[in-house]
């Protein structure tokens, strides 16, 4: 099973690694593993990278795409046998696909959204598997 963490990047942080990933997914895979006595450190580096997540929004475009999924709790959802759940900081989609289809509703939220697969040491922007047409809309 894979594990894709999502995170909605700000302009400034996009501008700056669109053509440099690795650097990016690698200032975010230290943030998933900071120890608790680092969380101030880390909440400092998130925010100059990351937008926070309109957990609403979200919601909202889940429901307009897949109807009244199956809310596991809040806002956690099964949808087409995946796990999405949505936080502030980021969205986690659990899958047993390569590719998750629940990826689609989020095309539609932000355009900067890079996906990290921390376990498989896999990262990519969101829009570019939407651009190899590796992902249907």
């Amino acid at each position: 099973m894979r594990k894709y963490f999502l995170f909605a990047i700000n302009e400034q942080a996009y501008q700056l690694y669109k053509n440099d990933i690795s650097n990016l997914y690698k200032i975010l895979e230290s943030l998933a593993v900071l120890e608790k006595h680092d969380y101030t450190y880390g909440l400092h580096v998130y925010n100059e990278i990351c937008n926070i997540i309109d957990t609403g929004c979200l919601k909202q475009l889940i429901i307009s795409k897949y109807g009244h999924p199956t809310k596991l709790k809040d806002n956690m959802f099964l949808i087409k046998n995946e796990i999405i759940h949505i936080r502030y900081s980021c969205v986690t989609i659990n899958t047993n696909n390569n590719i998750a289809r629940t990826f689609i509703p989020l095309k539609y939220y932000y355009n900067k959204i890079m996906v990290c697969d921390f376990k498989n040491k896999d990262y990519f922007w969101l829009d570019d598997i939407y651009n190899k047409n590796l992902i249907n809309a």
